[in-house]
């Protein structure tokens, strides 16, 4: 590849994270960042989230760590080895009917049954700054990086990444 582009490339494979995906930074830290605020009052609460596989899978794994009970609810089309994933974690597991409606009415039943709280993939400052932990490994491992091409999904990535090295290199 190097040959192709022109260029010295660089991988961060984070296929290779223990959850399977880079999401597993996200809610690690998100979920530390909540035992640590919630330490002075006696308890973790527990968690939910919304997930097709991979944010749910690392927020189980996290929560399985951190010794938080965590509750995932996945749309009902989700592949069935992401569903064992998030269940073989620890987690609880709801499949949902596909509609933001029927999602959301599972999010506010989990936490009106459990007092749980909402952690969402790509909208929760502490979940992108967990995945802005990508750039400054890279900045470490490879410091005259001058680019950095970045996939662009639920968008907890590339903000993060863009938190981390944008006084650095140049992001695309």
């Amino acid at each position: 590849l190097d040959l192709l582009s022109g260029r010295r490339l660089f991988f961060k494979c984070e296929n290779f994270q223990k959850s399977g995906a880079f999401k597993f930074r996200g809610a690690f830290n998100a979920l530390s960042r909540l035992i640590d605020s919630s330490a002075t009052s006696g308890g973790y609460p527990p968690v939910v989230t919304l997930s097709s596989g991979n944010f749910g899978s690392g927020l189980a794994l996290s929560a399985r760590i951190l010794g938080v009970p965590a509750h995932v609810i996945m749309p009902n089309t989700s592949p069935e080895f992401k569903q064992r994933a998030v269940l073989a974690h620890g987690a609880s597991l709801t499949l949902s009917e596909p509609t933001i409606q029927d999602y959301y009415g599972n999010v506010n039943q989990v936490k009106n049954v459990t007092g749980a709280v909402y952690i969402s993939s790509s909208q929760h400052a502490d979940v992108v700054a967990g995945q802005g932990t990508m750039g400054l490994e890279l900045l470490r491992q490879v410091p005259d990086l001058d680019a950095v091409v970045v996939p662009v999904g639920g968008g907890s990535m590339i903000s993060g990444m863009s938190v981390a090295i944008k006084v650095h290199i140049r992001l695309f």
